[in-house]
């Protein structure tokens, strides 16, 4: 549903109401960015976002539960119910569509349904994780920081084992389950464009979202440098000002792979036009790495000019393979369908 939604967004050529709209929710999720209270490094914010969820849902029961015994009751209730919403909705789907209950798909709602509830335990109790640790007194107040990240390495464990069972059942559910139907590259293009949609769905929350989170954060860090502020503000506007030429670039990226899924769903193979939109993609990433490398280059120049203005230098040293490669790909590609597309249409003159 959600990607349904951002894809609405994203097909903002076809009518003004809709680039409105994508101007109104890229304008709210920077608002949101804003006022949000992350303030971790750049990787982390990610992946408390992620646990955002069960930390509100583990916040709303503990309160709940302190407020009495029925409080508490309703609390173990409701922590049951949220526990088992997989297994629920996949027993209502079965029911509703008047299919047989599978083992194996049973089997990975109850994993799931087993670590949501985990979580949400972990977060309500989180003593229990350092339990062992906690009891060595003499060493309490050196060890807290330690405990506060060991903490939060086991919950952002739990949540990556539950995406990757998440995706393991997916796996199952489209590849390994319906194998005795053959995989058609018209059919496959459906399933491709799903993904091209719940990737678009991510860069964009990235982007509008998290970004802003960033900026924020490195913004209020300004307090902490005793000099070169102009030198710190100039680098963080030029590093932010790269990260959203990098998504305006994937995203255009995207647009094509769309347009080519499409015309694969309407079995459009053999098209000049597939050629163009292969050769676009592998012009964007080669725009990509030229820009990355760009970036890094003036960087690093320009803090080591200024580099005694400058209170902590952040020189980078990246080369960028996934994007040359990439390049490479869709390049190949294109020549591939182009020697195809040449193939095809001789033959139907022949014909």
């Amino acid at each position: 549903m959600l990607t349904k939604i951002f894809y609405h967004f994203y097909d903002y050529k076809k009518s003004t109401i809709n680039f409105i709209s994508l101007i109104l929710l890229a304008l709210v999720l920077v608002i949101l960015g804003l006022l949000s209270n992350f303030s971790t490094n750049n990787f982390t914010i990610i992946l408390e976002i992620m646990l955002y969820p069960f930390k509100f849902i583990s916040n709303t029961l503990k309160s709940l539960a302190l407020t009495g015994a029925v409080g508490n009751a309703l609390a173990l209730t409701l922590f049951g119910l949220i526990s088992l919403i997989p297994i629920i909705i996949y027993l209502y789907c079965c029911y509703k569509n008047k299919k047989c209950i599978e083992i194996i798909d049973l089997f990975f709602y109850i994993i799931i349904s087993i670590l949501t509830g985990v979580i949400i335990y972990l977060l309500i109790n989180p003593t229990l994780i350092t339990s062992p640790l906690d009891s060595i007194n003499f060493l309490h107040e050196e060890i807290e920081n330690f405990l506060q990240n060991y903490r939060k390495i086991i919950y952002l464990g739990l949540i990556l084992v539950l995406i990757l069972v998440v995706i393991l059942y997916l796996v199952y559910r489209f590849l390994i389950k319906n194998k005795e139907q053959p995989l058609n590259l018209f059919k496959a293009a459906k399933f491709l464009l799903v993904i091209q949609r719940i990737y678009y769905t991510f860069l964009f929350i990235f982007a509008f979202y998290i970004i802003p989170i960033m900026i924020k954060n490195e913004v209020n860090n300004l307090s902490n440098i005793q000099y070169g502020k102009g030198h710190e503000i100039v680098l963080i506007i030029f590093e932010y000002f790269s990260y959203y030429l990098m998504f305006f670039l994937i995203s255009r990226v995207l647009r094509n792979l769309h347009d080519l899924l499409v015309n694969y769903t309407n079995e459009i193979l053999f098209s000049i036009d597939n050629v163009m939109l292969l050769k676009n993609c592998s012009s964007l990433f080669l725009i990509y790495f030229i820009a990355n490398l760009a970036y890094q280059l003036i960087s690093n120049v320009y803090q080591l000019i200024f580099k005694n203005n400058i209170q902590n230098l952040k020189l980078s040293i990246d080369f960028p393979f996934t994007s040359l490669t990439l390049t490479l790909v869709f390049y190949l590609l294109a020549l591939v369908m182009r020697q195809s597309y040449e193939i095809y249409t001789e033959n139907s003159l022949t014909i």
